[in-house]
């Protein structure tokens, strides 16, 4: 009965369920626990304007006439730190019912999110066998931030969707030639963008290993390739472009988001401050968060740019411990200081001495890295477009823990996470075809 019901035909439609009864669970545990409040990190109902509030506040402000503002009272200033996706979905529930309907926002969302792991094995199956690539989709399906995050009113588990579903229909577009398919993976490239704005360089990376791709295995390289690499450029912009013509409209700049300049001064660089640093008045008095403000992002990237000059070897130094940090924390933390803990099964606190949940996690996803190296080195030798591939994945994953800076969360390696996984189980089934002689499914 069980092989039936991962057998190739229909295994879609049971990874698709259990991944919904997962989500939902989780979704009716929290809501159980903690209250329709809890989706937007509230516990009474009321908003205090913390960074995960921001998504929800935006809708709210926007349907009472205040605009796209995070702030919860006046004056309410434009905001160019978050991207509209999240808050566009949650506008017609807060609408309706104001904030008491961002629970149903939410259970139609886990829905939506369930579908990752199901895509996920389309594209795990596009390099894996059968059953390596059922592996992997359980992986999604049970992955616990991913299952947590899809819970929390911000966008990382949207994101997680998003790139998955934008790497499948690439490797679509890569294995079987398509335009139709590059065209899909852009679309939702420009939609992630628009989702968190970390997609943006997620979307530069695509771009010029589709320009390699072409150079690489195009004979001969064709203006009808050329023209779709452009056309696939075009369709990301057209999708951002309202975005940025807002900002351009409101703010005076071009730009999708304030957050990078916002965090690389007041986190990445914090720690190397320079004695003689004095914000110019007409920056302080401009704006209620002047380093969010996005006009003044330029002044504030700057000034954290001339710090790293004056101190780099600080500057590296943090940034190397904390990417190391982030490549083996644990997902367990996040839910434990969101004040989430009855989640999970069993006691858990992060700042135990003796913490066997955390040691077990960091040797887990650190046996998954080696069989990710070597399925890497094997592709290359198997398959040089699925070793084209998988560098674009590794590629992909170095760049959100790298991009984390010195922040230590299990949630900024999150969304290339599962890529890294599909290039480990590669990497068993080379390992395991090469020493039990065991023939592909």
């Amino acid at each position: 009965m069980i092989r039936y019901f991962f057998a190739e035909e229909g295994v879609t439609w049971t990874i698709y369920v259990l991944a919904l009864v997962a989500h939902l669970l989780v979704f009716g545990a929290l809501l159980h626990f903690y209250g329709p409040s809890s989706f937007f990190l509230s516990t009474d109902g009321s908003l205090n304007g913390n960074d995960s509030q921001h998504y929800v506040i935006i809708a709210k402000n926007i349907a009472e006439g205040h605009g796209y503002s995070r702030f919860v009272d006046l004056p309410f200033e434009p905001d160019g730190l978050r991207t509209p996706l999240l808050p566009l979905y949650f506008l017609p529930f807060v609408g309706a019912g104001g904030l008491s309907l961002i629970w149903l926002a939410m259970l139609i969302l886990n829905f939506i999110l369930a579908l990752a792991p199901v895509i996920f094995y389309k594209l795990s199956r596009m390099f894996l066998p059968h059953s390596y690539a059922v592996a992997g989709g359980l992986f999604l399906v049970f992955e616990p931030l991913f299952l947590y995050r899809s819970q929390i009113a911000e966008p990382d588990a949207l994101l997680v969707l998003l790139l998955v579903s934008a790497m499948y229909f690439l490797a679509r577009s890569w294995k079987l030639p398509s335009s139709k398919d590059w065209y899909a993976a852009t679309a939702l490239l420009g939609i992630s963008i628009l989702a968190k704005p970390s997609a943006l360089y997620v979307a530069v990376l695509v771009f010029i290993f589709q320009f390699a791709f072409i150079i690489s295995f195009a004979r001969p390289i064709s203006w009808k390739q050329v023209t779709n690499l452009c056309i696939g450029v075009l369709i990301t912009f057209a999708i951002i472009s309202p975005w940025l013509i807002r900002n351009h409209q409101v703010f005076g700049v071009w730009g999708v988001s304030s957050v990078s300049g916002y965090n690389l001064y007041e986190y990445y660089t914090a720690h190397i401050k320079m004695a003689d640093e004095v914000i110019p008045e007409a920056i302080q008095n401009g704006s209620r968060e002047p380093s969010r403000y996005l006009p003044y992002q330029k002044y504030f990237a700057n000034v954290a740019l001339e710090r790293i000059a004056h101190q780099p070897a600080a500057y590296a130094k943090e940034q190397a411990v904390g990417s190391i940090r982030n490549l083996f924390v644990s997902d367990l933390p996040a839910i434990y200081y969101y004040g989430h803990s009855r989640l999970l099964p069993f006691p858990y606190n992060p700042e135990s001495k003796t913490n066997m949940p955390k040691i077990l996690w960091a040797g887990a996803l650190a046996l998954a890295y080696v069989f990710a190296l070597i399925g890497w080195l094997s592709a290359y030798k198997r398959d040089r477009i699925t070793f084209f591939a998988f560098t674009l994945y590794l590629a992909l994953f170095a760049y959100f823990i790298i991009s984390s800076g010195p922040f230590v969360d299990a949630k900024y390696r999150l969304p290339a996470l599962s890529l890294v996984i599909v290039v480990a189980l590669y990497g068993v089934d080379f390992l395991t075809n090469r020493f039990l002689r065991k023939s592909p499914n």
